[in-house]
């Protein structure tokens, strides 16, 4: 029997606030590994376009409305189905106010540039591509 692999593709965002430094960091407290941690997005649904896909998974997870997003990157994650990853940025200019319509099962969090660095929040793909992509001014 032939296997014919599937890929799903799923949209991530680096969302940085330029004034205070930061990049949004997803927190899963109710993860069976215990605490854990991504980036905001999910999984593009069938005949949904992937920009549309992000601005909903932004809404639906943090109740956050953005205009302006670019897509940067794309990588693979591998497992029995292929996931597509694509990754884009945003920047904002400080307050965004995160409304997360179930903080008991995922909410943002602000995180600084060490802390991404020096840690292990954010892993792989993930971490390489925030911080590749930080801004510098």
């Amino acid at each position: 029997m032939l296997f014919r692999p599937r890929f799903e593709v799923s949209v991530k965002l680096a969302l940085y606030d330029t004034v205070n430094r930061k990049v949004l960091v997803m927190c899963y407290p109710l993860h069976s590994e215990g605490l854990t941690y991504g980036l905001p997005g999910g999984h593009v649904e069938k005949g949904e376009y992937p920009d549309d896909a992000l601005r909903r998974e932004l809404e639906e997870e943090l109740g956050l409305t953005l205009a302006d997003v670019s897509r940067r990157d794309f990588f693979r994650r591998e497992g029995v189905n292929s996931l597509i990853i694509l990754a884009y940025t945003a920047q904002t200019a400080g307050d965004v106010v995160l409304q997360p319509p179930r903080p008991a099962v995922e909410y943002g969090e602000w995180v600084d540039r060490v802390t991404i660095e020096n840690g292990s929040m954010l892993k792989g793909e993930y971490k390489r591509f925030v911080l590749e992509n930080w801004p510098t001014h």
